[in-house]
């Protein structure tokens, strides 16, 4: 009988280690997976309001891009004129599915003109075809690879991303010019509200 219950308090303590040990991985497996989501350029959006960590913010230079929109524009930091509306989105995104339509909205509700709303999709073709139908009706669509050249111009880490962008103060803007410098205006665009954009 004695050999009974040792066995039965053994098998007890056993179960409870475990029990202990499995917590701890579960535990040390969310954090993992945080540290990769954060490290990764392309792992998606960032929880929380505001620009994600290392973002570009207000007031800073975007770096220099070129780069050619799905029907064919090219642009670059030298043909931006005027404010301009810049929102980078990922169709392996589940904020993003929400915030397309959102951003749709919003530029018609601002009256925004296609040169003035830009929409970067980053990933495949293939995967993009679904986002680029719907934003393509009211923005300039681009659709581009992780760290692509709007992607680093704009230091882009978290989707969805809606930022303003306008010429810098002294630049030169215009096609051809060579000179354009463009600066972040507003880095945390709320599209639940409507604002005039670009002048």
């Amino acid at each position: 009988m004695s050999f009974l219950v040792a066995a039965v308090v053994l098998v007890g303590l056993l179960c409870t280690l475990d029990l202990a040990l499995t917590v701890g991985v579960v535990k040390r497996l969310r954090e993992h997976t945080a540290l990769l989501a954060s490290a990764r350029p392309d792992a998606g959006y960032e929880p929380g309001p505001g620009p994600a960590p290392g973002a570009i913010a207000v007031g800073e230079e975007v770096g220099p891009f070129s780069a050619t929109s799905a029907d064919g524009e090219p642009v670059s930091q030298d043909t931006v004129t005027s404010e301009t509306l810049v929102a980078f989105f990922s169709p392996g995104c589940a904020p993003c599915q929400d915030e397309v339509p959102r951003l749709v909205q919003h530029i018609r509700a601002s009256a925004l003109s296609r040169d003035l709303a830009w929409a970067v999709v980053v990933g495949d073709d293939e995967e993009c075809t679904p986002f680029v139908s719907e934003l393509a009706p009211v923005a300039r669509v681009f659709v581009e690879q992780p760290g692509g050249p709007l992607g680093r111009a704009f230091r882009t880490s978290a989707f969805p991303t809606v930022l303003r962008m306008a010429p810098a103060p002294g630049a030169s803007p215009g096609i051809g010019a060579g000179t354009g410098r463009c600066v972040i205006t507003s880095d945390d665009v709320r599209l639940d509200r409507s604002a005039p954009v670009g002048a």
